[in-house]
């Protein structure tokens, strides 16, 4: 009986150990990506992101405007010769009334794999690397599910149009929402 006991409070130990362990991990800062919900309606929470060319997106600095966030993986970027055109004539449209982010998703075999793709699209607007690998955590908790999508956020950081799916007839209804935003608002 007294093995048992001293056998299950042995076995609490470890196991409580273990959780702080990987709770202690985890609250290191940088390790935890922010969770962002990209659902419509959703008020977005303050996050800050290092981009591709090593500079820091932050949210704080579109209070008060509208932001767009365009959402696709790697395959997206290399199969759709026309995509990234398309982004970077809606990004330039709307140049100096609306900020635009691209964050690019999925897994990848090689951690470096991202990089030159983004250069070869030669986006106009800042890009953040959100792809994982077995070495690489993702860098923001997002509920994106479906790519490519686009997102617009109005001044107040809440969501209030996310398309999915064909990025042409996102793209295309993406650039007739902002227009009709810049004739109402801007």
């Amino acid at each position: 009986m007294y093995t048992r006991l001293l056998f299950l409070c042995t076995l609490v130990v470890l196991f409580y150990s273990c959780y702080s362990t990987e709770k202690d991990k985890d609250a290191k800062p940088g390790k935890v990506a922010p969770k962002i919900d990209f659902n419509t309606g959703s008020t977005i929470a303050d996050f800050s992101v290092k981009t591709t060319a090593g500079k820091i997106f932050d949210t704080k600095n579109c209070k008060g405007k509208y932001w767009v966030v365009f959402y696709y993986n790697k395959s997206s970027i290399r199969t759709q010769g026309s995509f990234a055109q398309m982004l970077n004539q809606t990004a330039k449209q709307f140049k100096n009334r609306i900020n635009f982010l691209g964050i690019v998703n999925g897994f990848v075999e090689n951690e470096n794999e991202v990089l030159p793709l983004l250069k070869n699209a030669a986006f106009n607007f800042p890009q953040v690397d959100n792809t994982i690998s077995y070495e690489k955590k993702s860098r923001l908790n997002d509920n994106i599910f479906c790519t490519p999508a686009g997102i617009i956020i109005d001044p107040g950081g809440k969501v209030i149009y996310h398309s999915c799916g064909d990025i042409d007839v996102a793209g295309s209804e993406i650039r007739e929402r902002l227009t009709q935003l810049v004739r109402e608002k801007l």
